[in-house]
């Protein structure tokens, strides 16, 4: 019932302006089912024209943590293989997410430090962490995943 009101209040007023962040997350999780075109990225673009991961976690977060090392331990072959990574971070703590991050090989690191209420997350309807959504090279939602064993792209 979620996804048919979803779909009806976003194919009927697409440009309309919602105010609530509960509301703007439920049209988001609608946004990013797969085969819609992925929301823009605030702070990075999505123009690259690559296949693209991108996890949206939180510092601290045990199942997160576990998601970045494999992302981490994959970064060199994933990079072979033409496909970007970008994270985007819950923290609301500058010093926390710039001693978690600075780990991270990707160059597409980012943290707006309003956790759950940033723009990103609000635009890709995400509740809890982490999530990782696959985009294709045209800019397509390929799936919505809270693991990367999940993506296939591990292989």
């Amino acid at each position: 019932a979620q996804e048919i009101i979803l779909e009806d209040l976003v194919s009927q007023y697409p440009d309309m302006n919602l105010t609530d962040s509960n509301l703007q997350r439920l049209a988001g999780m609608y946004r990013t089912m797969p085969g819609h075109p992925a929301p823009p990225i605030v702070g990075s673009s999505l123009e690259s024209l690559q296949q693209t991961i991108i996890i949206f976690y939180e510092s601290g977060c045990n199942s997160c943590d576990i998601q970045l090392e494999k992302l981490k331990n994959h970064y060199s072959g994933l990079q072979e293989r033409g496909i970007r990574i970008i994270s985007i971070a819950a923290d609301q703590d500058e010093k926390v997410y710039e001693y978690h991050s600075k780990s991270f090989p990707w160059p597409d690191k980012l943290c707006d430090l309003l956790g759950f209420e940033g723009e990103n997350f609000k635009n890709y309807g995400i509740l809890g962490t982490p999530n990782l959504f696959v985009i294709d090279g045209n800019g397509i939602i390929q799936g919505r995943y809270t693991s990367f064993a999940e993506t296939g792209l591990d292989k």
